[in-house]
């Protein structure tokens, strides 16, 4: 059953779509990783004397774990897609036994 899901999954295009949606997932994650480190930086040197106020203190602190997050994120999203890549694309070396064929005499 899974291999003929694999098959229509390949020759559909529809694996191939999939994999380049989850690889644009996976390189949106990684450049969100510098923005939110950018943004973070910019937020603390524009409220970081604010640090007394609960609300700034919790949104420093938000912005100081969504890079974590982020990266946490995208790497898990990148092992599903190599899992699925190697699964889809890369099968194993099929050991093929020569047919024993009577010679024409």
């Amino acid at each position: 059953m899974l291999d003929r899901l694999k098959q229509v999954l390949v020759k559909s295009f529809v694996g191939t779509i999939a994999l380049g949606y989850l690889l644009a997932q996976v390189i949106l994650y990684f450049t969100n990783i510098f923005a939110d480190l950018g943004a973070g930086w910019t937020f603390k040197r524009m409220f970081g004397g604010m640090e007394s106020f609960p609300a700034t203190a919790a949104a420093l602190r938000l912005q100081a774990e969504a890079p974590i997050r982020d990266a946490f994120d995208g790497i898990l999203l990148l092992l599903i897609w190599l899992l699925l890549f190697r699964w889809l694309y890369f099968a194993p070396a099929a050991h093929e036994i020569p047919s024993a064929q009577p010679t024409p005499e």
